[in-house]
């Protein structure tokens, strides 16, 4: 359920002008005549309605005002409650401790692997420069780029011709 101050849009200290004119103002925001084509236009405007004739009423405003300081106690009551539980959780619960980690049994290094330090570039440029020979073979290139464009008559000189 939404506070009375929120669906008309008012802080709880608002004066009674505040309050109706907040009222009318949202009236006509929500009305079900001016917007037939919405379906919760109604059940919006009796929210409004409800709202208006608690908080221009004095009388029923102090009630719904000392209504909604018993429901916000009866929430931090509730709230330091839950609070209070889940700190005596935390500190009855037991603690993990990482164990150590075991020593290796023998002296020696570990085996190292070929793809290691240089070892391992060396054999990516390998792999890199033989994939770029079988794209070129592939596709007909020569090793000499102007070579292949005066096989084929389009040579115009120059470096990238």
């Amino acid at each position: 359920m939404r506070s009375h101050y929120l669906v008309l849009g008012v802080p709880s200290t608002a004066t009674a002008d505040e309050v109706n004119r907040a009222f009318r103002l949202q009236l006509r925001t929500c009305h079900y005549d001016l917007f037939p084509d919405d379906p919760e236009a109604a059940e919006r405007f009796r929210l409004h309605i409800e709202a208006g004739r608690v908080l221009r009423d004095p009388a029923l405003r102090a009630t719904y005002d000392s209504e909604l300081a018993e429901v916000a106690e009866r929430a931090r009551v509730a709230f330091a409650r839950v609070e209070e539980e889940r700190k005596t959780r935390h500190e009855s619960a037991p603690r993990f401790t990482r164990a150590p980690k075991a020593q290796p049994q023998s002296a020696s290094p570990p085996p190292q692997s070929p793809f290691t330090g240089w070892g391992s570039i060396l054999a990516v440029a390998t792999v890199v420069t033989g994939v770029a020979a079988l794209a070129s073979q592939k596709n007909g290139w020569d090793q000499n780029v102007g070579q292949y464009r005066a096989k084929n008559g389009q040579f115009r000189g120059g470096l990238f011709g």
